[in-house]
């Protein structure tokens, strides 16, 4: 009988061979198909090295942050007290000019932050009322959540837009505040990449090690009050929280309304750590009296390239949402 495969050579086990290079292959025959089960080569450190230059090199590019994370702490180490990690939350500092100026981020003299902040005051005389008025006017269910990576868009734009990123309403909120003559000031987190997974999962492998977060403070009763206590103390939150913010389902500048989005520890410090998020806060760069002070301070900018690519992907889409 005439070899229909004259390339080829069979054992008496079913397994072929090449005559050019006798490399085995093992045929596996089933009633439906005939499959070849050719093992893998494992990588070899050549190309591994070759994928850890890749992710290196997409990583700078996205705009890596300045510090480094030779481990990147998971969600899921949030059980796990993080000391010493943060400088003192000077409550009392004083309040100076700054944390009260327009600037080009806080365009308190718009028309749309004006008439906004005017009407909200005219029915909340009361500071902390007021500052919740105007977050819930800017919340998931008034305003349209928007994946955006322009952190210094002026708040009358978003206001206009009637849509906007978490921390363009955070800095629509602190404009509002601004102009009611409630003093704000910000502070800079470094949130561990793996944070951001559950709402970028196509940037999971180009996203640097960390990602600057901007988390803004109030100043009503003489007391500075962190944007995650606009509502109640962290020891109530917690008192009436079901579960742990996961960054998934309802966006963190509404989330702050009715649950613990502690990146600072607080919670720990009320005997409830399953709430704490600060393990995943790789650096804490302190308070800024503006944005501005801020972005200049911390070289968080994602590069032209990462820019670009958000943009491509995500950019001015409603953020994806899972069920928490």
């Amino acid at each position: 009988m005439t070899d229909r495969h004259p390339r080829r050579n069979s054992s008496a086990d079913g397994t072929t061979f090449d005559r050019w290079n006798r490399r085995p292959r093992r045929i596996i025959l089933t009633p439906w198909r005939r499959c070849v089960d050719a093992p893998r080569a494992p990588l070899t450190p050549v190309l591994l090295s070759l994928r850890e230059l890749l992710l290196s090199a997409g990583a700078r590019l996205m705009g890596a942050a300045r510090i480094s994370m030779p481990v990147v702490m998971q969600m899921e180490q949030a059980g796990r007290s993080n000391p010493g990690s943060q400088p003192p939350q000077l409550q009392d500092a004083a309040v100076n000019p700054n944390n009260l100026a327009a600037t080009a981020i806080y365009d308190l003299q718009s028309p749309e932050v004006r008439s906004l902040a005017a009407k909200l005051r005219a029915s909340c005389p009361d500071d902390r009322l007021y500052l919740q008025a105007a977050h819930a006017h800017l919340s998931d269910t008034n305003m349209l959540t928007v994946y955006s990576i322009d952190d210094e868009q002026p708040a009358s734009v978003t206001l206009r837009e009637n849509k906007g990123a978490c921390a363009q309403r955070m800095a629509a909120l602190e404009a509002l505040a601004r102009a009611a003559g409630i003093a704000t000031r910000v502070r800079a987190l470094w949130l561990a990449k793996a944070f951001w997974f559950g709402r970028l999962p196509l940037l999971r492998w180009v996203l640097p090690d960390a990602v600057l977060y901007t988390w803004p403070q109030f100043r009503l009763g003489g007391n500075w009050v962190d944007f995650d206590e606009l509502y109640a103390p962290m020891e109530a939150l917690v008192a009436r929280a079901s579960g742990r913010f996961s960054n998934s389902g309802e966006s963190i500048f509404s989330a702050v309304r009715d649950q613990p989005v502690d990146f600072l520890g607080k919670s720990s410090r009320c005997g409830c750590p399953e709430f704490d998020l600060s393990p995943i806060v790789a650096s804490d760069a302190g308070l800024f009296d503006t944005r501005e002070q801020l972005f200049a301070s911390q070289n968080g900018r994602p590069g032209l390239f990462g820019r670009a690519l958000f943009n491509l992907l995500y950019g001015g889409r409603p953020i994806r949402r899972t069920e928490e």
